[in-house]
């Protein structure tokens, strides 16, 4: 529950800086990355944590597994992320780039520390573990899809 508190407001101070380099015009392509690197340490790290305090607390659900699931999804996710991000903006579809948007904000943390609450971190692991490769696939087939139809139109 601490952590799940801690996480939360790591979430509110993430984006507070984003917003206010903003502001200030102060931000920078390297702030970009980096921002995006340091969300993707931040979100292996909370999945495998959650993972091993999950198993100890129920041995009777796949924690490790789901924990390594998820935190393994998150890797695939970076490279998907960053595939799409090397592709011109006009290339990319609508909806590719509202999914790219949204792996920049932290809105599963309100769930994480709802569940934390509830002591139901079990159905966290389950969605993580299991929802993170549904969302880096998703964007992989949108990037692919949109490559098929730029090929296309350009043969003809």
């Amino acid at each position: 529950m601490t952590a799940a508190v801690i996480f939360q407001l790591c979430a509110v101070i993430d984006c507070v800086d984003g917003d206010l380099a903003r502001a200030l015009f102060k931000q920078s392509r390297l702030g970009k990355w980096l921002d995006l690197g340091g969300d993707q340490i931040v979100h292996f790290s909370v999945f495998a944590a959650i993972g091993i305090g999950v198993a100890r607390a129920n041995p009777f659900v796949p924690a490790l597994a789901l924990g390594a699931s998820a935190a393994f999804g998150v890797l695939l996710c970076f490279a998907v992320i960053v595939r799409a991000l090397r592709q011109p903006l006009a290339q990319r579809s609508p909806l590719l780039n509202k999914l790219l948007d949204a792996t920049a904000n932290r809105d599963f943390s309100f769930l994480l520390l709802a569940l934390a609450i509830l002591g139901r971190m079990d159905l966290f692991l389950w969605m993580a573990g299991i929802g993170i490769h549904v969302f880096w696939v998703a964007l992989l087939v949108l990037q692919s899809s949109r490559a098929t139809i730029s090929m296309s139109r350009a043969a003809v």
